[in-house]
């Protein structure tokens, strides 16, 4: 709890509560501010005032206790009087010494006052919080040779610090605002001294390094709106959201900032998740407006003219932030001093080098930000055996049960889509994860909402696919955007899944895109979860080397209408925290363990094949890959190339190669022009006159348009879209003739080619 006197709930109850600090004699023995701790952890305060009644005089009013709460001083304040002004603490201390200190530190409560009086810093703060400074407390300050204000890691300590660096402005010689490097989220002064003390710092090393901060942090002063200074009042204004913990964070072109929305959970829970929204200009300004200070000059006429004869003087006062500087910060073609924030999380996931990141705050090393993260079971283990692991992965296996995957491999691709999510915040890519059903009602949708809620707290976000590839790129570019951690693409079986958009959306670690409505595209870093459900799912082209097949087959007509005695979606909202450690309990277990027997690299997903699936395989798991030879023989235009190759090479009767042919030429070649009976045909006659009939059929299904016209031209380009593919160990080959100024194709036989024949044989 705050250390605020405003927030201070007396209503609460102190039953089991201890008493760890008391407060009075720094105050002057006017209040007694006392901290507790309660049976959960938590701390809270209270502060009293002490009873300044005599012995007489208390007995005659009746107001015996020796301390009493605001709201009951206040009740009695015809007997008691005027509630007293409490000094600073330590304020008489404070006053003696300032004249000759370099520097007066002003903490953010008690606790580091006395941690700064332990280092030999000592210092002051104010009883009812730094939101609530006073003026009586500026004028004790006052003349003070330097004023040192330590910042709280969060948005009320930056609001205090703020207020009093503004009040103390021009009153002392100097003021800071102290920043300490490396402090977590919500730390203070005693923290970052109790880490130190955990590294083995000694008291006189911490002091000289805070001193050392002291000396190295810029003066503060309010931003002075003025024409002419832009440049200055931008590169300040920049300096400050970083240095007053704003929450601004750039992403691609644009400047953002994280927004919360809230969804119910299990038995009226609630999980809270957050977007990465672009800011405008008027919501820039208000962010600054809470973090910094704009004055302007102001010429105030004096009643009569001075002996230098001027007739106003100039004063400062404040104002609104400007709107140019905002619109400035925001324009694009700019180098942003702000941070670069790869996406917003909740949920704990491991850093590239195994390290679990749960602290929340922004992430350095990862470019992460993570609020409110979820909090690991206390019990985890630090250093996971493979005994772990193989508990863990039980727990994992086990929300699966009812689930009917078509093979070993299917299921396990589905722990792969429950783990990888957790993962996905920092690997470059992952493969996107498809389920398939052989009819509605068979659990595709369910499934991945049990992998979304382990991930995010929430059942997975969906996204219809439309009509049309194009339709469904259109929806699929606001979630990209927005940094979405897991997208659901439901019901995606009117098309296959194919096509440059896919198979960047899912591999590339930044994305170009543009938001429906807008002009100009903006490049984000791309840490999203993709999933796809529907029935009868095909995958075509360059994605099914990006996609895991998760295909479920069941042998029932109405499957919806099956029971189960397991909720595997109640137990993981029940306990999600658990899960969550499950999965990286699988992985560092595996990273410890020296990665042993890790599978071959599998193209631009190095990370998840490392980590994911290499840990399944460790495990005694089928390799999820596999799935994806299961898609390749859904993929029609794969099919069709192969037949094509196939007849090809068979009325070829070749060893090492075809003839060369131009695209015409095969046109005329395949045609099947015999105005026979079959029937009536020589054996080997008939055999010629299949050949030619399947190559007819082939050339045609393989090399039409989408008018099902076979032509020279179309065949030409259906070529040259496939030029060098390699399919059953024949390689399709294209080579320039200049005696005919035109290309010709062929076909050479991988398995009986030499270094001769201008292949590369693998070794």
């Amino acid at each position: 709890m705050s250390n605020n006197f405003n927030d201070e709930d007396h209503s609460s109850s102190l039953d089991g509560a201890t008493i760890e600090a008391v407060y009075s004699e720094e105050y002057g023995n006017i209040i007694e501010k006392v901290k507790y701790r309660l049976p959960n952890g938590d701390k809270t305060f209270r502060t009293y005032f002490l009873n300044p009644l005599k012995f007489d005089e208390r007995q005659s009013s009746k107001l015996t206790q020796e301390r009493f709460i605001r709201d009951v001083w206040l009740q009695n304040d015809d007997i008691l009087g005027e509630l007293p002004k409490v000094p600073l603490f330590r304020q008489a201390e404070i006053e003696a010494a300032k004249a000759d200190a370099d520097f007066i530190p002003v903490y953010e409560g008690e606790e580091d006052a006395r941690i700064g009086g332990l280092i030999g810093l000592p210092g002051t703060t104010n009883f009812d919080g730094g939101g609530q400074w006073a003026a009586r407390y500026t004028e004790a300050l006052k003349g003070a040779n330097g004023l040192a204000i330590f910042q709280d890691e969060d948005e009320k300590g930056v609001e205090a610090a703020v207020k009093i660096a503004e009040e103390m402005f021009g009153k002392v010689g100097w003021v800071k605002i102290i920043r300490l490097p490396g402090l977590r989220h919500k730390g203070d002064l005693r923290d970052w001294y109790n880490d130190h003390k955990a590294l083995g710092w000694k008291d006189e090393e911490i002091r000289a390094e805070i001193i050392s901060i002291i000396k190295k942090t810029k003066r503060w002063s309010p931003v002075v709106v003025a024409d002419g200074q832009l440049v200055s009042m931008i590169d300040r204004a920049e300096h400050e959201l970083v240095e007053r913990l704003a929450g601004v964070y750039q992403r691609g072109n644009q400047l953002v900032k994280a927004v919360k929305s809230e969804t119910p959970t299990f038995k009226g829970g609630k999980t809270k998740s957050y977007k990465l929204l672009p800011m405008s200009a008027d919501s820039l300004r208000e962010t600054m407006g809470r973090c910094m200070v704009f004055q302007k000059v102001k010429h105030v006429k004096l009643p009569e003219k001075a002996a230098d004869g001027s007739t106003t003087v100039k004063t400062y006062v404040s104002t609104n932030p400007p709107r140019d500087v905002a619109q400035t910060l925001l324009s694009s073609g700019r180098a942003s001093k702000l941070p670069e924030v790869a996406g917003v999380i909740s949920c704990p996931t491991l850093r590239p080098d195994g390290s679990v990141l749960d602290r929340e705050g922004y992430d350095l090393a990862t470019g992460l930000l993570v609020l409110e993260p979820l909090s690991l079971p206390s019990d985890m283990a630090m250093k996971p055996t493979k005994q772990d692991a193989e508990a863990a992965i039980a727990k994992l296996d086990k929300l699966l049960d009812g689930f009917p995957f078509k093979s070993d491999a299917d299921r396990s691709s589905a722990l792969s889509l429950l783990m990888t999510p957790v993962l996905r915040p920092c690997m470059e890519a992952a493969p996107l994860h498809a389920i398939s059903a052989n009819g509605a009602g068979v659990g595709k949708s369910y499934l991945a909402d049990i992998a979304a809620t382990i991930a995010t707290g929430e059942r997975a976000p969906v996204t219809s696919s439309g009509w049309s590839v194009e339709e469904m790129e259109k929806r699929l570019t606001g979630p990209l955007l927005d940094g979405s951690p897991f997208i659901t693409l439901d019901n995606l079986d009117k098309f296959p899944i194919a096509g440059d958009f896919f198979c960047q959306a899912v591999e590339r670690p930044r994305l170009s895109l543009r938001a429906l409505g807008t002009t100009g595209n903006r490049e984000i870093l791309n840490r999203s979860f993709m999933c796809a459900t529907g029935i009868g799912v095909t995958i075509n082209g360059d994605m099914l080397r990006r996609t895991l097949l998760i295909s479920l087959d069941v042998n029932e007509e109405r499957p919806e209408l099956r029971k189960f005695d397991f909720d595997p979606l109640a137990e993981v909202m029940k306990d999600r925290a658990s899960y969550v450690s499950a999965v990286l309990t699988i992985v560092r277990a595996y990273i410890l363990a020296g990665r042993p027997a890790k599978s071959d690299p599998l193209g631009s997903f190095g990370a998840w094949s490392d980590n994911v699936r290499s840990a399944l395989v460790w495990l005694g798991k089928a390799d999820p890959i596999k799935t994806m030879e299961e898609a390749r023989k859904g993929d029609d235009s794969l099919n069709l190339f192969a037949e094509f190759m196939s007849a090809w090479w068979a009325c070829a009767s070749a060893t090492k190669e075809t003839a060369k042919h131009r695209s015409v030429d095969l046109l005329k070649e395949f045609k099947n022009d015999w105005n026979v009976d079959r029937a009536k045909l020589p054996e080997e006659a008939r055999k010629l006159f299949d050949l030619k009939e399947r190559a007819q059929e082939a050339l045609h299904a393989f090399g039409s348009n989408a008018r099902d016209q076979l032509t020279a031209i179309g065949l030409g380009k259906a070529l040259k879209k496939h030029n060098g593919a390699v399919v059953n160990k024949m390689k399709l080959m294209s080579e320039f003739d200049s005696q005919r100024n035109v290309w010709v194709w062929y076909i050479k036989n991988i398995e009986q080619a030499t270094e001769d024949d201008g292949l590369k044989i693998a070794a």
